[in-house]
């Protein structure tokens, strides 16, 4: 119960087996298509028929040369993207419910 209760006073989620297997089904079935580059920017489908209570989410690189995501947009609409790093490197994080088909514009300006 002390793992339990440091959790919690941390916001740590915890998870059952269950609800760890639901997350991996929903990831493991998610897939990428559709990819086109153009104009500064990068289009793809992203899609996914299961769903999770947490979402799923990825990482695209914040920058692309000298230039830096100015816009992400999801189903035409604008959505967003915190940028954390990850070994050193900036990464814009898209997290969606899963479940549906989405179309994301992935906009880099200087």
């Amino acid at each position: 119960m002390k793992m339990l209760d440091y959790a919690n006073t941390r916001d740590i989620p915890v998870w059952t087996a269950l609800n760890l297997l639901d997350f991996l089904k929903m990831k493991d079935e998610a897939s990428f298509s559709h990819f086109d580059w153009s104009n500064n920017s990068l289009s793809f489908r992203l899609n996914s028929s299961l769903k999770h209570s947490h979402g799923l989410t990825f990482m695209v690189p914040a920058m692309h040369g000298d230039q830096k995501i100015s816009l992400i947009t999801k189903d035409g609409g604008k959505t967003f993207f915190p940028i954390r790093k990850v070994k050193s490197v900036d990464y814009a994080f898209v997290t969606v419910r899963g479940g549906s088909d989405h179309e994301f514009v992935i906009t880099y300006r200087d």
